[in-house]
């Protein structure tokens, strides 16, 4: 599903909207400058880096790199209290479900605990 929002793979079938606009075949790199952005911890690309690697490069293209980094730490809640959406995945349930005024906990892409909310379906 992330990678689907993010524009690195394509959907078999729906659409992904952004701000209320289809983003659906939009290019990763458009979609950051959207503001939407992708920061996956994954070894296989780059082995090496941290997750505070990963969430540097969340903010490359500002320009003020000290800037980027105080807002790390409270960037989660931050963006949750201004009313924006963060989607966080959580392999460890409880610590996952410790910020979020919504969540969920998914078992093989079953929905298996809903938090918060009435579901929105994903498009």
């Amino acid at each position: 599903m992330l990678t689907c929002i993010s524009g690195l793979l394509k959907p078999k079938a729906g659409a992904v909207t952004f701000g209320g606009r289809f983003v659906t075949a939009t290019s990763p790199r458009a979609k950051l400058g959207l503001g939407l952005v992708h920061v996956p911890q994954d070894h296989s690309l780059f082995p090496h880096m941290t997750v505070w690697d990963n969430l540097l490069m969340g903010g490359y293209r500002v320009c003020d790199h000290h800037a980027v980094k105080g807002r790390i730490e409270e960037a989660i809640g931050t963006l949750a209290a201004s009313g924006r959406t963060v989607l966080l995945v959580e392999q460890d349930a409880r610590s996952g479900l410790a910020a979020p005024h919504v969540g969920a906990v998914l078992e093989a892409g079953v929905v298996r605990l809903y938090l918060g909310g009435m579901p929105r379906p994903l498009s």
